[in-house]
């Protein structure tokens, strides 16, 4: 074995101590003292001994003691020498392999690992250790369920049951696992058969990966973002991986798994599907961009889309940030339309003003016939007829004034039954001869302080809606009756508050209004008509006059059983009968004051100076408030009263003119006359004691009055 012949060896025990190598003596007289002082029952040594070559041969030593002296000391032993160099160059070559390859598995981040048939841990990297907090020692051998989650058990087992049994080649999985800590972990985990060289199964290997952050981002990015309001997605490959409750609600889904792993290129319009690249990884722009998507039910949303690359599951992803504009759109779409209506109603405002001077002119000129005594009954009725005409003509005139915004409530007294009975006609011709229009009227007279132009508005207003709402035709009730609340009645009615009132019903036979829209269609530029069928500004508009009328309305409608609105207004309190004002039948009556007419308007400021002429006043005429200020310089302010219209050129105002002469003389009387209205044209002037406005048209009686009264108002206290 070594080399030697057998006399070349001393014939002592000492003489083997002699060949070990001096490295392994140390252990070999410890091993070998032990046995032979009795501690083990033989003993069992490695040492390297030298050959006769020089070499160093690896010689398994195992004996006992085979004969002791009475004494205990032995006396002979027995054993054998194995020479293992060659198996033990082999264990070296592969513990240093082993060693390596356990470097490498315990480098890495992911858990290597492996198992057999059952399920047992046959090996793991240390990368189990510093996630799981358990030793590899503790659970190699035990079953890897030990673990798991108590929820992911089942799943894992026959995930596991499917690689062996079926012979599955490998499979991946997510699976939570319970650390020493008791803290849950989350492991991605790919793994495959392991096969000896006859094709049997020895187990299953591969690798878990901590993906416990990772899900914690996830979820708290769910978390965050699933109550945000803006629809946000992510897709992979141009299908849904993700999706916050408001994109499932932007798309019409029910719920948002029922968008995952849909195509987003299903959910575009075709007019934009064109304008992108569906093999490319984002079919969306990465900067703010508009587009149109079809919802589930067909529907088509605007909106505004901006998308961006993020990770994913650790794979990469498209988010996209969705901003719904279509309600925008549509505000746009309004915003249009009602400065087309506010260019329209500026128009209409100034061809009523113009037109109401023409009208002023008119009726000026009839009093002056009709003033002189030398017309004939024939031609006293036609003057007459004329003034009827200048009338209804100012009617319109104020209708078109309110239509462009420019007349503010003219409140008077008023008997809701005769208001609604006076435009029913009209409406008629508004709404069409397929509507039967009735009207049922309150037994006594609904008395109110309102506007009566405004009030028109609104019956007309809720009659065209009607109409859209009967497209077939159908029947329209007009009604009126009393009501009177008391807290408890008004406590249940929005805008309600205990009294009488005038309460209008405006019922149709239509299609009604849907439960969820209800609550709705007082809002401003809210519609359910189509697009360029309406503004969404009639119901608002009603809405806004009743509230201004100290009123409120109220709905009741059902879907294909028609809409009734009921609109109260508090009705005057009950007052004696009062004597006929014979103030209006009585002839106009003048003076002989100085009185300083200033009007733009030529016809309009002769007509009007020969008016008051005719009732005896001395007046002097001015075109624009510069003359009037040298008129006024001119004969040293000598004037009782200046009669001057509001809204006037050359960058001097009624209102600026009289702040002037105010100042010159404070107790000078004023007079406004305009074809808007005061609030509009004057921008809310303060009628003070000796001021008083005069609405274009007015008639003699109306002109003089004024006149008059002011004139006799006595002056301010100093």
């Amino acid at each position: 074995m070594l080399g030697y012949e057998l006399k070349e060896l001393p014939q002592y025990f000492g003489a083997w101590r002699d060949l070990i190598h001096p490295d392994d003596l140390g252990p070999a007289d410890v091993q070998l003292q032990r046995h032979l002082d009795g501690l083990s029952p033989q003993y069992e040594i490695q040492v390297r001994m030298r050959a006769k070559s020089g070499d160093w041969r690896w010689i398994l030593s195992r004996g006992s003691v085979v004969e002791r002296c009475p004494q205990g000391r032995p006396l002979r032993a027995a054993g054998t020498h194995l020479d293992i160099t060659e198996e033990r160059v082999a264990k070296q070559a592969l513990l240093k392999s082993e060693i390596q390859y356990r470097t490498l598995v315990d480098s890495v981040t992911e858990v290597v690992f492996q198992t057999d048939t059952a399920g047992h841990w046959l090996m793991l990297g240390k990368a189990w250790e510093r996630i799981m907090g358990f030793s590899t020692d503790e659970v190699l051998g035990q079953p890897f369920l030990n673990c798991t989650h108590p929820d992911d058990r089942a799943a894992s087992q026959e995930t596991f049951r499917a690689l062996i049994e079926r012979r599955q080649e490998h499979c991946s999985l997510e699976s939570r696992f319970i650390t020493k800590t008791g803290k849950v972990c989350r492991f991605e985990i790919r793994a495959r058969l392991t096969l000896d060289e006859h094709g049997e199964i020895l187990g299953v290997a591969g690798a878990m990966r901590d993906v416990t952050e990772t899900r914690r981002a996830e979820d708290y990015y769910r978390e965050l973002v699933d109550n945000l309001p803006d629809p946000i997605y992510i897709t992979r490959e141009d299908r849904f991986v993700y999706a916050n409750q408001a994109a499932a609600h932007l798309f019409g889904a029910a719920g948002t798994a029922q968008l995952l792993g849909q195509s987003i290129l299903d959910r575009l319009h075709p007019d934009h599907r064109q304008m992108v690249d569906s093999s490319a990884d984002a079919p969306l722009p990465s900067v703010l961009e508009e587009r149109q998507y079809v919802r589930l039910d067909g529907s088509v949303v605007d909106v505004e889309v901006r998308a961006g690359d993020i990770n994913w599951g650790n794979k990469p992803a498209r988010q996209v940030i969705v901003r719904n504009i279509t309600e925008r759109k549509q505000l746009e779409d309004q915003l249009r339309q009602a400065q087309k209506m506010e260019s329209i109603g500026r128009l209409a405002g100034g061809i009523a003003h113009d037109f109401n001077n023409m009208l002023a002119v008119i009726q000026g000129r009839c009093c002056l016939l009709s003033m002189g005594g030398v017309l004939s009954d024939r031609q006293k009725e036609s003057a007459d007829e004329i003034m009827r005409a200048t009338d209804r003509a100012a009617s319109l005139t104020r209708q078109l004034l309110l239509f462009s915004r420019r007349q503010a409530l003219q409140l008077q007294d008023l008997d809701l039954n005769e208001s609604v009975a006076s435009i029913t006609k009209m409406l008629q011709r508004l709404i069409g001869e397929d509507i039967q229009i009735q009207s049922r009227y309150a037994p006594k007279p609904i008395k109110l302080r309102a506007d009566a132009g405004m009030l028109d508005q609104v019956l007309m207003n809720l009659a065209v809606n009607s109409r859209d709402a009967m497209p077939e035709g159908g029947q329209l009730l007009l009604e009126t009756v009393e009501a009177e609340l008391d807290e408890r009645a008004a406590a249940g009615r929005p805008g309600a508050r205990p009294g009488k009132y005038g309460c209008l019903r405006v019922i149709d036979t239509g299609s009604g209004i849907a439960p969820e829209i209800l609550p709705r269609i007082f809002e401003p530029f809210f519609t359910t008509k189509e697009v360029g069928k309406g503004t969404g500004l009639g119901l608002a508009t009603a809405f806004g006059i009743v509230q201004q009328h100290h009123g409120w309305i109220e709905v009741q409608s059902e879907a294909g059983k028609g809409t009734t609105f009921q609109i109260y207004l508090p009705q005057l309190p009950e007052k004696p009968a009062a004597h006929p004002d014979k103030a209006q039948d009585a002839e106009a009556s003048g003076g002989k004051e100085n009185i300083l007419l200033v009007d733009d308007e030529e016809p309009m400021r002769i007509m009007v100076g020969l008016l008051l002429s005719e009732l005896g006043y001395r007046v002097m005429e001015a075109g624009t408030g510069t003359e009037a200020l040298e008129v006024w310089n001119r004969q040293g302010g000598n004037f009782d009263l200046v009669l001057t219209d509001l809204v006037m050129p050359g960058g001097m105002s009624g209102l600026d003119l009289t702040q002037l002469l105010l100042q010159k003389k404070p107790g000078l009387k004023v007079v406004y006359m305009s074809g808007y209205s005061p609030q509009i044209a004057g921008k809310d002037i303060a009628l003070s004691k000796g001021t008083a406005f005069l609405s274009k048209p007015f008639n003699l009686q109306k002109l003089a009055q004024t006149i008059r009264e002011q004139l006799d108002q006595p002056p301010p206290a100093a």
